[in-house]
């Protein structure tokens, strides 16, 4: 029987748009770069450490998504970019969000991908957005591709969403918790403020994909 591992492989692209006369950023090389800490492959339940580096600092953090082979979301966070423009992230491969034997993809966005909201509320319950992708979509290509799910962050914590979509439109139904100051984020791979007439998105994004290879018992698949 294999012992399951864990092996990293780097990916980068960049995805860029624009709306107006703007300036062109087409010459940018790499804007974001991402390596794991070491070449050998993990054992399951090791951490998993990931620096980066930008090519230039924009404004907001850096949004994490590591993907699960069926899709699901197995890990998200935010990076604070720091003053010499690199970052750095942890994560255990292993525990309930991490089932799915096969390959975990982690994707690092830099710039305005997200969408944020704050509400009060005396009990629980559920929220429904409809959001036009012409302001904000989730896709494998930024603007382009094929649908992906949203990461949807309640709290700061990953929440689950219910999602619908038309060629216009992206539904989301996003159940909270009673309380004041309820905070739910809404992150894709592309967005357009809605201010100005003239607004410029940058979307640099860096993938590295995890290869889980071994034996399923060890990556808790019954």
């Amino acid at each position: 029987m294999k012992a399951a591992a864990i092996a990293a492989i780097a990916l980068a692209a960049v995805m860029l748009s624009s709306i107006g006369a703007v300036p062109s950023y087409a010459q940018l090389q790499d804007p974001i770069t991402l390596s794991a800490d070491k070449e050998e492959p993990y054992a399951a339940g090791e951490t998993v450490t990931v620096t980066g580096q930008v090519a230039r600092s924009l404004q907001g953090a850096i949004a994490v998504l590591v993907s699960a082979p069926n899709g699901n979301r197995a890990f998200v966070d935010q990076v604070t970019l720091g003053d010499d423009n690199t970052f750095e992230f942890s994560f255990t491969a292993g525990g309930p969000q991490w089932m799915e034997a096969g390959t975990y993809t982690i994707k690092a966005t830099y710039g305005p991908t997200a969408e944020r909201i704050t509400i009060n509320a005396e009990e629980d319950g559920m929220i429904t957005l409809t959001i036009p992708r012409s302001i904000l979509d989730s896709r494998t290509e930024g603007q382009e591709g094929d649908d992906v799910p949203f990461s949807v962050l309640v709290n700061d914590e990953i929440a689950d969403a219910t999602e619908d979509s038309t060629p216009t439109t992206r539904t989301l139904v996003i159940e909270f918790s009673a309380g004041d100051g309820q905070v739910i984020e809404v992150i894709g791979s592309f967005i357009i403020p809605e201010f100005g007439a003239v607004a410029v998105v940058v979307l640099a994004a860096a993938i590295v994909a995890i290869v889980a290879i071994g034996s399923r018992s060890r990556l808790g698949i019954m």
